[in-house]
């Protein structure tokens, strides 16, 4: 029986086209678990830092710690990133062959697009409180996943409206 999980839902077929690792993580029905180490910058400037904290994103530094959880409920996934001192949290769900994904008020939706061992999260639209947000308005998060055999690596840029890129972390991730 093929499993009926998020990213099968969001990506149909090609689900398949998906590196070994990324099949086996994102396919698992009741969650998963992955751990790995960052390396996190944030936007110059003191705007930029304060906004970025007050959103909960990561503190600057290298060889920071990460660890992921994904809580499957229904057809929606809570993926929790546990960065030293804070908790990422996220829910992600399938709509219109689009990844959506909620960070408190705001909502993303990204196209998910698999290219060999590479899989490249294009952002499509945001919303706040459930309107959508002009394009000069909106935040921004661009983001690709390169699988190798045990895992992959990470690049997450952040951007807001007026302030620019506030923090871009990278690095390498195993599953548990």
């Amino acid at each position: 029986m093929t499993c009926q999980c998020l990213y099968r839902r969001v990506l149909g077929s090609r689900f398949d086209e998906l590196p070994a690792v990324l099949q086996r993580f994102h396919g698992a029905v009741e969650g998963g678990r992955a751990r790995g180490t960052f390396r996190v910058e944030r936007g110059a400037g003191l705007l930029r830092n304060i906004f970025a904290s007050l959103i909960g994103l990561p503190k600057a530094g290298l060889d920071v710690p990460v660890s992921l959880q994904i809580v499957v409920k229904g057809n929606r996934e809570r993926w929790l990133r546990h960065f030293p001192g804070r908790t990422l949290v996220s829910t992600q769900w399938a709509e219109g062959g689009l990844l959506m994904e909620a960070f408190g008020l705001t909502s993303f939706s990204s196209a998910v697009v698999v290219d060999g061992s590479t899989v490249r999260y294009e952002f499509r639209r945001a919303w706040f409180a459930g309107l959508p947000l002009p394009s000069r308005l909106s935040p921004y998060v661009d983001g690709c996943v390169q699988a190798g055999e045990a895992g992959w690596r990470v690049v997450v840029h952040v951007f807001a409206p007026f302030l620019g890129e506030i923090v871009h972390y990278e690095g390498w991730v195993e599953p548990e």
